[in-house]
C-alpha cells in the first residue's frame, strides 16, 4: 500500500479510507451496498448502526462478498460530525468491509473514535498535495483550500476559518 494512504498514531499505522478504495478497485471491487440497521434516537443514545456489503469480482468473474458493521454516536465522533452520524457510521462500515475484501489487516482511521485529539493521541497528518489545515492539521478539501487561500491567505479547515480574520 502506498504510504500516502497510511496515518501513524502513536507508532501504530492506520489505513485511510482513500487507500482502502484504491486497494479495493485494484482488487476487483464491483459494488458496495449499505443498510441502516439502527436509526439514531434518544432511546438508543443517538447511535447509528450501518451494515455494508462489498462485492469483489475475481479473474474468473466469481463474486465474493464481505460485510462490515459501523456505528457512530455523539460519544465517538467530533462535534462537527455529530449532525452526520449516519454517514459516519456508513463510512466506518464500508471501511470494515473493504478491509476484509482487500485483506488489509490494519484498522482504518475512520473506524476510530474521533476523540483521538482529546486523549493525548497525536495524529500525524498525511499530506496529500498540501491539503492539511495550517492551524489544526485536519484534512482540508480542495474547495476549502481554495476558499481559505482567497479569503484568509492560508490553508484553513472550515472550523479554523470561523475564528480567523479575513484579508
Amino acid at each position: 500500500m502506498d504510504k500516502k494512504f497510511i496515518t501513524n498514531i502513536k507508532g501504530k499505522d492506520f489505513v485511510r479510507f482513500e487507500g482502502l478504495l484504491d486497494a479495493a478497485h485494484k482488487d476487483g471491487l464491483c459494488g458496495v451496498e449499505t443498510e441502516l440497521l439502527q436509526i439514531p434516537d434518544k432511546n438508543n443514545g443517538m447511535v447509528a448502526i450501518v451494515k455494508a456489503v462489498s462485492r469483489f469480482k475475481d479473474k474468473n468473474n466469481s463474486v465474493t462478498s464481505f460485510s462490515g458493521l459501523g456505528d457512530a454516536s455523539p460519544t465517538n465522533v467530533n462535534s462537527m460530525i455529530v449532525p452526520h452520524i449516519i454517514r459516519q457510521a456508513e463510512t466506518r462500515s464500508v471501511a470494515r468491509s473493504l478491509r476484509l475484501g482487500t485483506n488489509i489487516g490494519m484498522c482504518s482511521v475512520d473506524e476510530l473514535g474521533d476523540n483521538a485529539r482529546d486523549s493525548n493521541i497525536t495524529v500525524q497528518p498525511v499530506v496529500i498535495g498540501g491539503l492539511v489545515c495550517s492551524k489544526c492539521d485536519s484534512t482540508v478539501f480542495e474547495s476549502e483550500k481554495e476558499y481559505s487561500m482567497k479569503y484568509y491567505g492560508s490553508v484553513l479547515c472550515r472550523a479554523c476559518q470561523k475564528g480567523a480574520k479575513k484579508l
